[in-house]
């Protein structure tokens, strides 16, 4: 599973024209400290439906199906930020897609997911940034 985790970011980085020598030499270290594919989030809320339906608007594999159109943007994002994130990508588009969904204040989405409002309307703002 991590050798296959590696090889999809190491794709999504080299298709978006980040420095092929840099991707290709990409350590274990670096994705695992990054957690860019361990979205904590996203395994708490998918063991149930009804979670990632009240806070998404979509079913499971519907939500997957638009992550996925949007996962290598993200990835090349958080590759280019020099501090490690708390938030993997999909745990970010979770919190993008609740606050538009939901329509939530930022205080009240980061008491849902654990931090700030100031942070988590950066997180809102970064995102939707990054997939626009």
């Amino acid at each position: 599973m991590q050798s296959q985790n590696i090889q999809r970011y190491r794709e999504a980085t080299k298709e978006y024209g980040l420095n092929e020598r840099f991707v290709s030499v990409l350590p274990m270290e670096y994705i695992s400290d990054h957690k860019i594919y361990e979205p904590i989030v996203y395994n708490q809320i998918s063991n149930t439906p009804e979670d990632i339906y009240f806070l998404t608007g979509f079913k499971i594999n519907d939500f997957d199906e638009i992550y996925s159109a949007c996962e290598k943007y993200l990835i090349k994002a958080e590759m280019e930020r020099v501090r490690k994130s708390k938030f993997a990508p999909k745990d970010k588009f979770i919190i993008l897609v609740a606050y538009l969904i939901k329509n939530f204040k930022f205080d009240k989405l980061g008491s849902a997911f654990s931090i700030s409002g100031p942070s988590a309307c950066k997180i809102v703002n970064s995102t939707a940034e990054t997939i626009k």
